[in-house]
């Protein structure tokens, strides 16, 4: 791709509402609400899988939205950062990276609400599995099949704020590229070319 394609298909409308749409998700997550785990992590990359055009594009703007969000939350909270908080966060990340890939199989075709409803559930169901997989290996000792277990019953009274999060996110960030498709054409993803 030369560097004028690269440009203008960053300064596209539809690349830059995208773009918008993630950053203030993920500005929304920094909100104190006082619901835990109420939060458009999995949304965020479900969205971000399903709409970018380019899977380099879903990969790097979501995963910057995340990092803004992160550092917005965690600035002057956490300075000296342990390193087991930071192994964690590979986890998170990794949860989120198999989401953007779920989101993936979302583009065009499965882009309806019960498509999206689905999807919402497996990011929440991946994000549940792979963060307590990762809570457990960083902080259980010792590291047996009880103490994964006690860590997976423990997050439990959380997951179901995380399904309500990532399906109130999903319906704001589907629905609001929908609205703005079906009014302004420029939006619209250009179909793939046939060779």
């Amino acid at each position: 791709m030369s560097s004028e394609n690269r440009t203008s298909s960053l300064i596209n409308p539809r690349f830059l509402v995208l773009t918008g749409l993630v950053i203030l998700a993920a500005l929304a997550r920094t909100i104190d609400h006082g619901i835990p785990n109420f939060a458009p992590i999995g949304a965020i990359a479900l969205f971000g899988g399903a709409c970018f055009g380019s899977k380099k594009m879903a990969f790097l703007v979501p995963v910057f939205a995340l990092l803004l969000s992160d550092l917005v939350l965690n600035a002057g909270r956490h300075q000296n950062l342990a390193t087991e908080a930071w192994m964690l966060t590979a986890f998170t990340y990794g949860a989120f990276a198999l989401v953007v890939c779920l989101g993936f199989g979302f583009r065009d075709r499965n882009r309806t609400v019960a498509g999206v409803f689905v999807g919402s559930l497996a990011a929440s169901c991946v994000f549940f599995v792979i963060s307590n997989l990762g809570f457990w290996f960083v902080f259980a000792k010792p590291l047996t099949f009880s103490t994964l277990g006690a860590s997976y019953v423990a997050a439990i009274p959380f997951f179901h704020h995380t399904m309500l999060g990532d399906i109130f996110f999903n319906a704001v960030l589907f629905g609001s590229l929908a609205l703005a498709e079906s009014r302004f054409a420029v939006l619209r993803p250009v179909p793939a070319q046939v060779a």
